[in-house]
């Protein structure tokens, strides 16, 4: 195979991220971004105290330069309220093979989501969103075990993504604060509910391949913060009912320091817990009906949590036809849940998710 052709689109944190993890496979990197202040800091600064110096290899092209020129694989990696537009553009004027849209998939809203798919659908272009917890080793490692070594009949699932402003804010020295970017406006697509949605995306996978279906059903509330002209929520705990009636818990906030990012399935039988770390994730087994237990590690650092995205994305161009766990619908599926749980902590009451869009 030859060297895929890449382009990043945004020069933050998350843009490189995705160009380091991209040049790991050797592939040929491109990035762009419309401030030249971006492209400075992920030169000087991001890339240097990340990953030792500037990757030379990594191509830096502004808007003229690149017009028509195509690509295997673009990945969109701007703030969350420019996701779809830049996503269509991008399709319009040059169609990759593969288009990755950076978690959450936009705003709050629907959006142009349908346009989109019938944009890409006619260019042939597949769209993925960058949920990457569902393909690292230790959620594989999760289903896996789930599969050999069953908990019973599944009871409920619990799912947290906490973490406290101040470890993003770590990543992104050149911020002062939420305010300064998309973060601190629930209606950019910042706050808990929208930045931590890794917690509602990793329950929806877990609930399917356990058997328990889509969400069905939110019960919301939200802890919501007006400051500085910011708005956002602090605090969201997201009650959920399945297609099969299971009853699960959903919190996201940006207070809790250390952070925790973890699941945990009770079944009749046991349970399985899916504990996600700094330097090292686990995935713990426990039958209590056949008495046996296991704990696996999985040693890790930042930039290897974007590798496994790279590699499944290298097995799509190979074999395009095949199913993925970051495929647009399922990021859809969690934008909805999203806006149902919006729409319950202003309404105070239950609301059922529809999946018809």
């Amino acid at each position: 195979m030859e060297k895929l052709k890449i382009k990043v689109i945004g020069a933050g944190s998350i843009g490189c991220h995705l160009s380091h993890a991209a040049r790991t496979q050797d592939w040929n990197v491109s990035i762009y971004d419309r401030d030249q202040a971006a492209i400075s800091r992920a030169q000087n600064l991001i890339f240097p105290n990340r990953y030792g110096s500037w990757d030379s290899g990594i191509k830096v092209i502004d808007s003229k330069q690149n017009q028509g020129e195509v690509f295997d694989v673009v990945f969109i990696g701007t703030p969350p309220n420019s996701h779809i537009e830049i996503a269509k553009n991008q399709i319009e004027q040059s169609p990759p093979k593969i288009l990755v849209i950076e978690k959450p998939l936009s705003e709050p809203g629907l959006g142009d989501y349908a346009e989109l798919r019938k944009i890409a659908a006619a260019n042939d272009v597949r769209l993925l969103v960058g949920y990457n917890h569902r393909l690292t080793k230790s959620t594989v490692a999760a289903v896996e075990q789930l599969r050999f070594n069953p908990i019973g009949n599944p009871v409920t699932i619990r799912s947290l993504t906490r973490e406290n402003w101040g470890g993003i804010l770590a990543a992104h020295p050149w911020i002062s604060g939420p305010e300064d970017t998309y973060l601190g406006y629930l209606a950019q697509g910042g706050g808990a509910l929208f930045e931590h949605s890794h917690a509602t995306n990793i329950f929806q996978y877990f609930a399917e391949i356990i058997g328990a279906g889509k969400i069905s059903h939110v019960s919301c509330e939200m802890d919501i913060v007006e400051r500085s002209g910011m708005r956002y929520d602090q605090i969201t705990q997201l009650s959920v009912r399945t297609e099969s009636g299971l009853l699960g818990l959903i919190v996201q906030d940006v207070v809790t320091k250390p952070s925790k990012k973890w699941l945990r399935i009770e079944g009749t039988q046991g349970f399985l817990e899916w504990d996600v770390k700094g330097n090292y994730d686990t995935v713990t087994l426990d039958n209590q009906e056949n008495r046996t237990s296991s704990c696996i590690q999985f040693s890790k650092n930042r930039p290897d949590d974007f590798i496994p995205e790279m590699l499944h994305i290298k097995e799509l161009i190979k074999s395009p036809n095949q199913e993925s766990p970051i495929d647009i619908i399922k990021a859809i599926e969690t934008t909805l849940v999203l806006n149902a749980a919006i729409e319950s902590a202003r309404t105070g009451t239950r609301i059922s998710v529809s999946y018809n869009v």
